[in-house]
């Protein structure tokens, strides 16, 4: 066998061997494109989570000579925090367990 390609054998034309790149290509092109939407998906989380801490700041500088409403603010965020908590928990996929190399 002078083509040292480990997958040569499986393949006895070069027309099978295209389709089967051909295949591949496109099983890959499908994932790039579910990263892709993945990544989208995950930057649009990050720029909510940049406004909501950006607004929490602005609201403790309104209310810094009010206890009162910071005590109730920190109410607020506990609860939000509870949900955001539970949600990331929910839709968050499980990491696969990495193999030794």
């Amino acid at each position: 066998m002078p083509f040292s390609w480990p997958y040569t054998f499986w393949f006895t034309t070069i027309t099978e061997q295209l389709c089967y790149l051909c295949r591949r290509i496109n099983v890959m092109s499908i994932e790039v494109d579910k990263l892709r939407a993945q990544v989208e998906a995950t930057s649009t989380v990050v720029d909510s989570a940049i406004t909501l801490i950006q607004g929490i700041a602005a609201r403790l500088d309104e209310l810094k000579d009010d206890p009162v409403a910071i005590v109730a603010l920190a109410e607020e965020l506990r609860a939000d925090t509870d949900r955001l908590s539970a949600a990331v928990a929910t839709y968050t996929p499980p990491v696969p367990p990495v193999e030794p190399a």
